[in-house]
């Protein structure tokens, strides 16, 4: 099963099914991309603060995975924020020594990031999900491939828009890890393969299936056992050429049961593969093992609950984390965690940034909201003006009726200003009062026996 339990003393490498690359198609619509960018990206900021996990990504994550490829390629604060977490080894990645790296590149790097990139671009049957150019052009696919080998810098010759960005942002990504302290390479599990693990697990469904249609689990099982067609089952992105023909032919003919088989299958596929990488990747698995991204997310959210504790974790999802806790602050806040060693502690300071921000944010709307005070103040001002020149037309309005009246005026609107100070900083007050209340009633951890602060302060 999945460890929680991290040594604070000595960080970890963990990877992350939740960042699998077939999550974040290009296919999805805005709405759902940007939901599981913003969850993933939460998972993993939280076990890297409260944790003190350094995520270690597969070649494939790093460079096919929306939250990286889209992140880098923004070229903002959030971007350099990553790539010194890069730089630092808090931020690792892996590439497999396998058949299907090429063993030829220019700079004589062979594992390498850019290296890994090229290898997929001139395989044809690699599915790139955040490269939505890419898709079938095999002929733009080795124009990128030649350029990266040659002059990657240059690669404005053969891409512009939204592929240039992102070819530079990985590029850059490239150089981060070139200069990190943490070995690139890393062998593929000697245990069982792919097409093994699958096929095993097929097997036991239909066993498990007593009078059920399985007939398309046979076939399925069928064509992979003989290699169908000379393809590789060892390899997912043959599991999927083949689930792809099968949906095709369950569509035609309108079959939703044969249908949902065939997805239960590919998420079968997606589950022993990434736990396959874990295991090459020498990485504990975290949230691996599950077909979809719903039951991934659900894991990895049970586990920041066992940091931080259940109703913690439902304050942080419904505080705007997205605005508080970015990759531009992320180096900052580990930083200040090399200062803490009690996991309790840790929450407590990431908390306190948290209620910093709810303030301003409740200033922010306070300042929204003084359009009535300044409305108030208005009215002061004018009565003050109009007292002023009755004053002054009531002294005969001569020079020194004039002067009366215009003092009168300037008091009253020193007065409207008062006020409006006055009310400024009586919201200022309440709204870190309201804050403060709801640090001390809701934030505070609860950490029982089955939790990772009382395995790291117990069996550490």
């Amino acid at each position: 099963m999945f460890r929680y339990a991290i040594v604070m003393t000595s960080r970890k490498t963990a990877y992350f099914g939740v960042l699998d690359s077939v999550n974040f198609s290009a296919d999805l619509p805005d709405d759902d991309l940007a939901h599981r960018t913003l969850h993933a990206t939460g998972a993993v900021m939280l076990q890297m603060i409260l944790g003190g996990v350094n995520p270690v990504l597969s070649q494939t994550q790093a460079f096919d995975c929306a939250m990286f490829t889209g992140g880098l390629a923004r070229m903002d604060r959030g971007s350099i924020a990553m790539m010194e977490l890069v730089r630092s080894g808090q931020i690792q990645v892996r590439i497999l020594d396998s058949a299907a790296l090429l063993d030829d590149p220019a700079d004589g790097r062979r594992f390498t990031l850019i290296n890994a990139f090229r290898s997929a671009l001139l395989q044809r049957d690699f599915r790139f999900s955040s490269w939505p150019e890419l898709g079938g052009d095999m002929t733009l696919r080795a124009a990128i491939a030649e350029q990266l080998d040659r002059d990657p810098f240059g690669v404005d010759a053969v891409a512009d828009g939204p592929l240039l960005h992102r070819l530079l942002g990985l590029i850059e990504f490239d150089r981060a890890l070139r200069d990190s302290p943490v070995s690139e390479r890393a062998s593929v599990t000697s245990g069982a393969s792919l097409a093994d693990r699958v096929l095993g697990a097929l097997a036991n469904i239909r066993r498990n299936t007593a009078g059920g249609d399985t007939e398309v689990l046979t076939r399925l099982e069928t064509r992979a056992a003989a290699g169908g067609d000379g393809r590789p089952f060892t390899r997912r992105s043959s599991w999927y050429a083949l689930l792809d023909e099968y949906e095709e032919v369950a569509s035609d003919a309108g079959d939703p049961s044969r249908l949902a088989q065939l997805g239960m299958v590919r998420g079968l596929v997606n589950a022993k593969y990434n736990g396959i990488v874990a295991e090459s990747l020498n990485a504990d698995g975290l949230d691996v093992e599950f077909a979809d991204f719903k039951t991934a997310g659900i894991v990895a959210q049970a586990g920041v609950e066992n940091l931080v504790g259940a109703r913690a974790t439902q304050v942080l999802e419904e505080s705007e984390i997205e605005a508080w806790l970015t990759w531009s602050e992320l180096p900052g806040i580990l930083s200040d965690m090399r200062n803490l060693t009690a996991p309790q502690n840790r929450f407590r300071h990431l908390v306190s940034r948290y209620r910093e921000h709810d303030i301003r944010r409740r200033a922010d709307a306070i300042a929204k909201n003084q359009i009535w005070a300044h409305v108030g103040a208005v009215t002061v001002n004018a009565t003050g003006t109009v007292v002023g020149g009755i004053v002054g037309l009531a002294l005969g309005g001569d020079l020194v009726g004039t002067s009366i009246g215009s003092v009168v005026g300037t008091l009253g609107g020193v007065y409207a200003n008062h006020m409006l100070d006055t009310q400024k900083q009586r919201g200022l007050r309440k709204a870190e009062l309201r804050a403060q209340k709801e640090f001390d009633q809701l934030f505070t951890p609860v950490l029982g026996r089955g939790s990772i602060a009382y395995r790291i302060d117990h069996d550490a």
